[in-house]
């Protein structure tokens, strides 16, 4: 008798069967069920049940969501980006998500309530700064016209009005706790972009925040991290660094993938690592097939 995998549905492996007719016929009653017990031991086995070649794996625990409440809204395009208000609350305070989202690219700013006012008194120096006559000096050249930096609670917030052959723009980088994200809003489109914001830090003044709403009374202080182990790699105009880290909430892996000064990051838990490198070797696997 012998087993072949043709297949997968969902998390099964099927397994055909093939039995020499006269072995089984040649065997007694109790020889065929020996060989019926090993087809049915192994044959129709779960694969989630095997034992993993990468070690034991604990089941990945979902987290509780965390209750957020949407206190205002909104969106405008400029260019060819489009740029997403939220005027967020939820048990840790308030705060406000401001999302970019272009064709091949995606960033977020999460602003505490406490910082809105210095983020927009910030906004408003950064368009008078758009507005002034370029430089005499090399007007085609990539150039900083001006940095400001301002702190909220634990994080920073990094202002960099920039300037190449394409135009003006506003970075904007906000860190903490040694990770990064940014966007990038063009000149054009920024005062358009400032205007949202006055309407969002209206609407935070408008509507007092309550113990009602489950927050505290002091405002939230992300944990602290520890770095365990890091690295970083090279692939062409891309760098990737890895930092394993533990904080109060538990283990984790960060990848930072930097392509000229564009962040994008993704947060593994310790838990799903080694589901996590299962599927990079499968996928390196596949990539190796397909070039030989």
């Amino acid at each position: 008798m012998w087993l072949k995998s043709f297949g997968r549905v969902g998390s099964l492996t099927i397994y055909s069967i093939a039995i020499e007719r006269t072995l089984f016929d040649n065997h007694s009653n109790s020889g065929r069920r020996h060989w019926l017990a090993i087809f049915f031991k192994n044959a129709l086995m779960i694969s989630n049940e095997r034992p993993s070649p990468y070690g034991y794996r604990p089941p990945m625990q979902p987290r509780p969501p965390v209750q957020e409440d949407t206190l205002k809204y909104g969106q405008v395009e400029i260019e060819h980006t489009s740029f997403v208000f939220m005027l967020k609350q939820n048990p840790r305070g308030r705060f406000l998500r401001i999302t970019e989202k272009t064709g091949d690219a995606f960033g977020c700013l999460i602003i505490p309530d406490s910082g809105l006012e210095a983020f927009k008194q910030m906004l408003d120096k950064m368009l008078q700064a758009a507005n002034e006559p370029p430089p005499a000096a090399s007007p085609d050249a990539k150039h900083t016209l001006k940095t400001e930096q301002v702190q909220v609670e634990r994080k920073s917030f990094t202002f960099v009005l920039e300037q190449d052959p394409r135009g003006r723009f506003l970075r904007i980088i906000e860190t903490t706790g040694g990770r990064s994200n940014d966007l990038i809003i063009p000149a054009s489109g920024l005062e358009t972009f400032k205007n949202l914001v006055d309407e969002m830090l209206k609407a935070a003044n408008e509507q007092p925040l309550t113990a009602a709403a489950g927050t505290e009374a002091h405002p939230w202080t992300p944990p602290v991290d520890d770095i365990l182990k890091n690295g970083q790699m090279q692939l062409e105009r891309k760098s990737f660094t890895f930092q394993f880290k533990k904080n109060a909430l538990g283990r984790f892996l960060r990848i930072v993938e930097d392509k000229d000064g564009r962040l994008n990051t993704i947060i593994i838990p310790a838990e799903g690592l080694e589901e996590f490198k299962k599927w990079v070797v499968e996928m390196a696997k596949a990539s190796k097939k397909l070039k030989e």
